[in-house]
C-alpha cells in the first residue's frame, strides 16, 4: 500500500476512548460523594460550634450562682452594663478591686482600691466604727470565706453607686460574673488596656475605731470629694431636674441611701426627707413628674435603680406633701 494511503487512513482511524473498569469506576463515584458529604458535614459542624459558642458566650454567666444572695442588688440601667463591681483575687484572696463607670459611647473607665484601699472602706454614716473593725478583719480573708454580696452592699453604699455586674477573676479558678463571658472578657479587656484613678491617702480622714485605733478610712464624702463627676451618666445631669425623695418606709436612712447614689450619677437631689404614701399595689416606688419628655433621661435612671423594676409614675404632684420639685419619689419598699 502506498505511504500516503497508510497515512490517511491511520489519521482517520477513530481514537478509542479510555474506560476505567466497572468496580474502579463504582469507586471513584463513592469517593466523589463520601467527599461532598463530608465537606457538608465538616460546613455544619464548623457553623454549628460558631453559633454554640456565640451563644454559650454571649448567654452564659459563669458561677453566677455565687451571687444570687444580693441578686436584688443588681439594677439596670443601661442595655450594656457599665456599673459595676471587679474583683482579681488569687485563690479567692481579694488582691485589688476596681470600681467601673462609663466612658463616652462604650468605654469604660474605673478607680483602683488596692488593698491598703479597700481594707480602709467605711461604708455608711448610718453604721457605727465597728463596722471598719469588721471588715478590716475580712480583710484578712480567710481561703474561701469571700462574702462578696456582703462587700458589693457596703461598696455601693460607700460610693454612691448603684451597681448593674459584678465580675471576680481569680488567677486559679477562673471567672465568676453577673453578666455573659463574652461581656465580661471586654469589660476585663478595657480595664487591663486603661490607667485607673486612684485615691490620693494624704486627703483621706483617719477614723477611731472602738479600740482605740486610728485608720484611713475612705467614705462616701471622699468619692465625692475625689471623684465629683466620675460616676455622672451622659445626659442626666443636663435636664437639670430638681428631685425630691421621701421615705415611706419602716427602714430608717433608706431615702438618703438612694439619693446618694442618684447624687453621684449627676441628678440633684434638692430635698429628702420622710412622708407618708398609700401603697401602689406591689410597686417599690411611686414618681410624679411634672414633665416626663423634659425629664426622660433622669426619669429613666431613677426607674432603672429599682432591680424589680417596680415602678409607677404619675403626673402632676403628690396631694399630701407640698412639693416644689421636678420629680417626687416616694418609697414605699425595700
Amino acid at each position: 500500500m502506498p505511504l500516503n494511503k497508510r497515512l490517511f487512513n491511520k489519521l482517520n482511524t477513530k481514537k478509542k476512548k479510555f474506560v476505567l473498569p466497572p468496580v474502579v469506576a463504582k469507586t471513584v463515584g463513592l469517593l466523589i460523594k463520601l467527599l461532598i458529604v463530608g465537606a457538608i458535614v465538616v460546613f455544619v459542624v464548623i457553623t454549628g460550634w460558631q453559633y454554640t459558642y456565640k451563644l454559650v458566650t454571649e448567654s452564659y454567666k459563669p458561677n453566677a450562682k455565687l451571687f444570687e444572695a444580693c441578686s436584688s442588688t443588681f439594677i439596670h440601667i443601661k442595655t450594656k452594663p457599665t456599673y459595676g463591681v471587679v474583683f482579681k483575687t488569687t485563690d479567692d484572696a481579694v488582691d485589688e478591686m476596681y470600681l467601673t463607670a462609663p466612658e463616652g459611647v462604650s468605654g469604660l473607665k474605673s478607680i483602683l482600691l488596692e488593698k491598703k484601699d479597700w481594707v480602709a472602706v467605711y461604708f455608711s454614716q448610718n453604721f457605727t466604727s465597728t463596722q471598719i473593725g469588721e471588715f478590716l478583719r475580712l480583710s484578712r480573708l480567710e481561703k474561701g470565706k469571700v462574702d462578696y454580696c456582703y462587700v458589693l452592699e457596703q461598696i455601693s453604699l460607700t460610693s454612691g453607686v448603684p451597681i448593674e455586674f459584678v465580675i471576680v477573676e481569680d488567677s486559679k479558678k477562673g471567672v465568676s460574673a453577673t453578666v455573659s463571658i463574652a461581656d465580661a472578657q471586654i469589660i476585663l479587656d478595657e480595664i487591663e488596656k486603661q490607667s485607673p484613678k486612684k485615691f490620693n491617702r494624704k486627703l483621706l480622714p483617719l477614723l477611731t475605731l472602738d479600740d482605740g485605733s486610728r485608720v484611713v478610712a475612705i467614705t462616701y464624702e471622699s468619692f465625692k470629694e475625689q471623684f465629683p463627676t466620675f460616676f455622672e451618666l451622659e445626659g442626666v445631669s443636663q435636664e437639670q431636674a430638681f428631685v425630691e425623695v421621701y421615705n415611706s418606709t419602716p427602714i430608717d436612712g433608706y431615702a438618703s441611701i438612694l439619693s446618694r447614689k442618684w447624687s453621684m450619677l449627676g441628678i440633684d437631689i434638692s430635698r429628702i426627707g420622710n412622708a407618708a404614701h398609700e401603697k401602689e399595689g406591689d410597686a417599690d416606688a411611686v414618681l410624679y413628674v411634672k414633665n416626663e419628655q423634659l425629664y426622660s433621661r433622669t426619669l429613666a435612671m431613677i426607674k432603672g435603680s429599682f432591680p424589680e423594676g417596680k415602678v409607677v409614675v404619675k403626673q402632676g404632684r403628690p396631694s399630701n406633701v407640698m412639693t416644689t420639685g421636678d420629680i417626687v419619689v416616694f418609697l414605699l419598699k425595700r
